[in-house]
């Protein structure tokens, strides 16, 4: 052969190679099995944790209830107080003489008051003799009215201002700790205003928002079990003292369950889930516990309350793929996770493991063990 013919058959046979080459490359991956289970009745919780923070079970904001200027003050912030125990005191002294003046008026009122009553007593004997009108025992009546009036007054002024007196010291309604101090001494405060933030020491409550679809479970009175996860996973139980008549941002209720914590150091600020009983059955939950396996965590972080959604993969058997849904989770329980909504129903295939190598749309079949 040639050269000419060599090179000729050389450049013919190049793009041969070339479409081999372009081929291989173009070949499609193979599809991934994925592992799923089927949603059913079984998944169905007998029981939803919903996570909240402990906050006070007595709290209140203390004032004087009358405006004057702050003497002295007893007490700072963090300190623990007992039930009377006193606070802070205002300047007593314009209220000791507005005191004595009412007294002083009080006095006068009784003695006027008394003359009307012998005045009207002595026209009514006069009129009886003769010797005096109807119209002069009608007008010592009206002078009598008169005088029960402005002491039945002043009466009232001397009991507002003994009031008045007592409320410059201000004492603490119940034993708890100095949560705020708003106030220093020599302050001119109003009768309104903040002087002590004061929270009780010996309950708390635990404060949650549960879904709509849990509430009818829940009513006042309920026995409610309790976890602390920061007190080494403490459990104690409570009591549902409060539950909203209306919904909060979300949808959800807010319940408020008091416990006593005992010698547990749970303090307020702190986390914990609250175990709520419900029958079982769809009409209970609307959720499926599923193994936390099935969290797609590169797609999002994990919720952490009512209405926060995570994300998960779902198997679509007509399309051979997989579709990513966002659904609402609660507290983890072990190693599952309660979710509800994002159209997940009964007979839902969701994965739950490789999640991390899945996207939306993914080409898949559904992993089987071998026989």
């Amino acid at each position: 052969m040639n050269p000419a013919s060599q090179t000729l058959r050389a450049a013919l046979l190049i793009p041969l190679f070339v479409a081999c080459a372009e081929t291989e490359v173009a070949a499609p991956p193979p599809i991934r099995a994925v592992k799923v289970i089927t949603l059913d009745e079984a998944n169905r919780p007998a029981t939803r944790l919903v996570s909240g923070r402990l906050h006070p079970g007595k709290r209140s904001q203390l004032s004087f209830g009358v405006a004057g200027t702050v003497e002295e003050i007893w007490v700072s912030a963090g300190d623990r107080v007992a039930e009377a125990q006193p606070l802070a005191r205002l300047d007593r002294a314009p209220f000791e003489d507005r005191l004595r003046v009412t007294r002083a008026r009080l006095s006068a009122a009784r003695r006027k008051l008394q003359e009307a009553r012998s005045e009207l007593d002595r026209r009514e004997k006069l009129l009886a003799q003769g010797f005096a009108s109807k119209t002069e025992v009608d007008s010592a009546r009206v002078s009598l009215q008169v005088a029960e009036s402005e002491a039945s007054g002043a009466e009232a002024d001397v009991e507002t201002a003994t009031r008045d007196l007592d409320r410059t010291q201000l004492t603490a309604p119940f034993s708890g700790v100095i949560a705020s101090r708003e106030i220093d001494a020599f302050a001119e405060v109003s009768g309104s205003q903040a002087i002590f933030g004061l929270q009780g020491e010996n309950n708390l409550e635990l404060q949650v928002l549960v879904p709509a679809q849990v509430l009818r479970f829940v009513h006042h009175g309920d026995s409610i079990g309790i976890e602390i996860p920061e007190l080494d996973h403490a459990e104690l139980r409570g009591s549902v003292v409060e539950v909203a008549a209306e919904a909060a941002e979300g949808g959800s209720f807010r319940v408020a369950i008091a416990f006593e914590p005992g010698e547990l150091p749970a303090r307020p600020g702190m986390t914990a889930t609250a175990t709520f009983e419900l029958a079982s059955g769809k009409g209970a939950t609307g959720g499926f516990a599923i193994p936390l396996s099935a969290v797609a965590t590169r797609e999002s972080t994990m919720g952490d309350g009512p209405g926060s959604t995570i994300p998960i993969y779902v198997f679509d058997p007509a399309k051979s793929q997989v579709v990513l849904r966002r659904v609402e989770a609660d507290a983890p329980r072990g190693d599952d996770i309660v979710v509800h909504g994002g159209g997940l129903e009964a007979g839902d295939q969701v994965v739950v493991a490789g999640v991390a190598f899945l996207h939306d749309g993914m080409p898949a079949t559904v992993w089987a063990p071998p026989e």
